[in-house]
C-alpha cells in the first residue's frame, strides 16, 4: 500500500512541475519556461533553450530523489499504518 502512495506522490509532483513550467511559458515574465520561450524568440539562442531544458530535467530529478529519500524514513509512510 505504501508503495502505491509513494508512486502517486511522485507522479503528482512530476505533473505539478510540468504545469509550473508550462504556465511560465505562457503567463509570466520570469522562470525557466519564460527563459526557453524568450531565448527561442529573441535571437534564436538555442544554447539557452538547451540549458533551460537541462535545468528543468535536473530540478525534476532532484524533486524525485527527494521524494524517494523521504520514503526511507520510518516516520514518513504516507498514512500507511501497517494494520496497527
Amino acid at each position: 500500500m505504501e508503495e502505491v502512495l509513494t508512486l502517486e506522490v511522485r507522479i503528482s509532483l512530476g505533473i505539478a512541475w510540468l504545469v509550473v513550467v508550462a504556465a511560465e511559458m505562457i503567463a509570466v515574465n520570469s522562470g525557466l519556461g519564460y527563459l526557453i520561450i524568450d531565448a527561442r524568440n529573441a535571437g534564436k539562442r538555442y544554447d539557452l533553450v538547451v540549458a533551460g531544458m537541462l535545468m528543468i530535467g535536473l530540478i525534476g530529478l532532484i524533486l524525485d530523489l527527494l521524494i524517494r529519500g523521504l520514503e526511507r524514513f520510518e516516520e514518513v509512510k504516507w498514512g500507511y499504518f501497517g494494520g496497527k
